[in-house]
């Protein structure tokens, strides 16, 4: 018979578990409640900020320019359209992100970015009561897809209209009525079938066109349709295009240019493309409003979280509930033995010890909790070692090195703001001419090459106590905290492993790889900025702006290395050896001049001798371009060159002089 089987025991059993249950309730549901409000407000928020931010990083003159098809052709376009592109990447939940510019004159919204990756030929089918759009998936087959999710052969708009496709007749029709025909597959076109229109080709030639037809689901009455062709690989939306939507959201888009403030949308909007949230930012011209920068953010996010709090609320109440019926238990039958052993075993889980089995073994609920809690060490243990594993896999993100500068184990203990300053040397390295290399390949070749590039300068640089701070596409920006003779080491070998990847690389397609070096040593921040919800490691200082400036005049030099004199006198005896005074180095921004010098250790054994013997002549022929004295420096630099034409620096040094 158990010991709380009379009426007091019962009693205080049924009120200790209905206080705790109630409590347990009230808990979860107001837990649940509170992060849902608070997700949504950050959310929103969040969102609001990213589109104010590119709002503002848009020339407001410059986009007001994007009138016509000619826009495609111009870099700031360009530049804007990739860098929206990225932000989408990055933001996976934004499904449209594009700006506007208001037409005053015609009182239109025209588009001016669209950032709509359009994988093939797509034609955008829009009016104010149904849009949709067709699009081409292999050579014979082709989509139909309305509001995202549906992409069939027929479906139900949102205005009741029965949107169809007939792939035998290859007829577009809505309630019955004949629309469109799709008169070629690859390429994509349209034939129009309205009766203003009748015949009109919609193609890559022939973009945008606009008709009326009588369509029943208006009661008989005109509909006006917009027809936008876009090729694969452009933007969803020609630049001067006119923005096509009901007319309560252009009222809206319009209010909005006339008040000049940014918003987000407090509830889901559904259009005949999605249900989305939209956050809107406005872009000014010279203080005026012009435009708009719109983000169209899917509700599937915050389905996923509302889903994901349901479930975590319901488990935190049976979780609750568990131990309220524990509790319950063991205020009614005063056993402290079961208690004991449990808060021993968490006592152990507590010193970090997951390995002390629950020392209580019985049928009955307690025996049921020593079980869980013994399955929860493991669970513990198993997700320590993830835990583990993840920090190791942190530091290919964030170099270990850069967290011991600052202070830090690891990456949790990172705050924004944190930052040291320590001498250091900086090398910058780029491949030569990598833009026209990477033209002649596929996505998925440049991926290729430029892992395999960097897996082989890697060890390259940690072989030589340095760290890669960041990539930039196929440039490498590493940091050598130890002395400034690591970094002149590393970028010989980097010189050396490139001769060896030649050796394997398809030279007759691509030419003959090169890289250039750039090397300063200084006083230099190095800290994480950004904001709370994206951080990032960085080194500030004119130190980095110098290293920088050296890589690039490498090419110009027709020099491998490239280093300053402050990274030159930090040098050994040995090391000076192979190097040659290339003059001052004017930067911009600074009076004084950075005195350059030519690291040419990596050279062939023929070039590194001639280097070494003709240094004497060659650094006076320097000290002359120096000095003004252009007649001098063309005598001796023309004598040099005609010893050995294959020396790219003295070639580059004498024509210099001549100018």
């Amino acid at each position: 018979m158990i010991s709380w089987y009379n009426r007091i025991g019962f009693r205080v059993f049924l009120v200790v578990l209905g206080l705790n249950v109630f409590l347990s309730l009230g808990i979860s549901l107001g837990m649940h409640v509170l992060l849902r409000a608070q997700y949504f407000a950050q959310f929103k928020e969040s969102k609001l900020a990213l589109a104010r931010a590119l709002a503002r990083a848009v020339d407001g003159a410059a986009h007001d320019r994007f009138r016509s098809l000619d826009s495609l052709q111009d870099p700031y376009y360009q530049r804007l359209l990739s860098y929206f592109r990225g932000i989408r990447e990055q933001h996976p939940e934004i499904v449209y992100l594009y700006s506007l510019s208001y037409d005053t004159e015609q009182e239109v919204l025209l588009y001016g970015v669209d950032a709509t990756d359009v994988p093939t030929d797509t034609v955008w089918i829009e009016s104010e009561p149904v849009s949709f759009y067709i699009n081409r998936v292999t050579d014979d087959s082709l989509h139909l897809v309305y509001n995202e999710r549906d992409q069939s052969d027929s479906f139900m708009a949102l205005n009741g209209a029965r949107i169809e496709y007939d792939p035998g007749d290859r007829l577009i029709e809505i309630d019955g009525v004949p629309l469109l025909r799709i008169s070629q597959s690859s390429p994509l076109r349209l034939e129009i079938l309205a009766a203003d229109a009748k015949g009109v080709q919609v193609h890559a030639q022939n973009r945008i066109v606009s008709f009326k037809e009588n369509m029943e689901f208006q009661g008989g009455e005109s509909v006006e349709w917009s027809l936008s062709f876009s090729a694969a690989g452009d933007p969803g939306s020609d630049p001067g295009s006119e923005y096509v939507d009901d007319e309560e959201s252009v009222r809206l888009l319009l209010e909005q240019i006339q008040t000049g403030n940014d918003l987000v949308e407090d509830q889901l909007r559904v259009t005949s493309y999605g249900e989305y949230i939209s956050a809107r930012a406005v872009i000014r011209n010279a203080g005026q409003v012009s435009g708009l920068l719109a983000l169209d953010i899917s509700v599937v996010a915050i389905e996923e979280f509302n889903r994901s709090l349901a479930f975590l609320s319901l488990g935190v109440f049976l979780v609750a509930l568990l131990l309220s019926f524990a509790l319950a238990i063991f205020l009614t039958r005063f056993i402290n033995r079961p208690i004991n052993a449990l808060s021993q075993a968490v006592a152990a889980f507590g010193r970090g010890d997951l390995s002390v089995p629950v020392a209580w073994h019985s049928p009955d609920e307690f025996g049921q909790l020593a079980l869980s809690m013994t399955a929860m060490a493991g669970s513990l243990e198993a997700a320590r070692s993830h835990i583990l594993r993840i920090n190791e896999a942190s530091r290919k993100f964030v170099p270990q090195d850069f967290l011991h500068f600052l202070n830090r184990e690891d990456l949790t203990q990172i705050r924004l703001g944190d930052q040291v300053e320590a001498s250091l040397s900086i090398l910058f390295s780029d491949i030569r001419s990598f833009t026209s290399i990477s033209e002649a390949m596929s996505p998925e070749e440049n991926f290729r090459f430029i892992n395999d590039y960097l897996k082989t300068m890697g060890p390259r640089i940690r072989d030589h106590s340095g760290f890669i701070d960041k990539y930039i596409g196929d440039a490498i920006m590493a940091l050598f905290p130890q002395a400034a003779e690591d970094a002149v080491a590393s970028a010989i070998s980097m010189q050396q492993a490139m001769n060896h990847y030649n050796e394997s690389w398809d030279v007759n397609r691509f030419g003959r790889l090169r890289i250039g070096v750039g090397i300063h040593t200084g006083r230099m921040m190095l800290g994480i900025v950004g904001e709370e919800m994206r951080m990032d490691s960085t080194v500030i200082s004119d130190a980095v702006n110098i290293a920088a400036r050296l890589e690039s005049l490498s090419k110009s030099y027709g020099c491998r290395i490239l280093i300053s004199s402050v990274t030159y006198n930090e040098l050994q005896p040995a090391q000076r050896e192979d190097c040659r005074y290339l003059g001052p180095m004017p930067i911009r921004g600074k009076s004084s001049e950075v005195q350059i010098y030519e690291v040419f250790s990596a050279d062939s054994d023929s070039m590194r001798s001639w280097k070494l013997a003709s240094r004497n002549r060659f650094e006076a022929a320097v000290q002359a371009m120096a000095e003004g004295n252009n007649l001098a420096a063309v005598t001796l630099f023309g004598a040099l060159a005609k010893e050995m034409p294959a020396d790219r620096t003295i070639n580059a040094l004498l024509a210099r002089s001549q100018a």
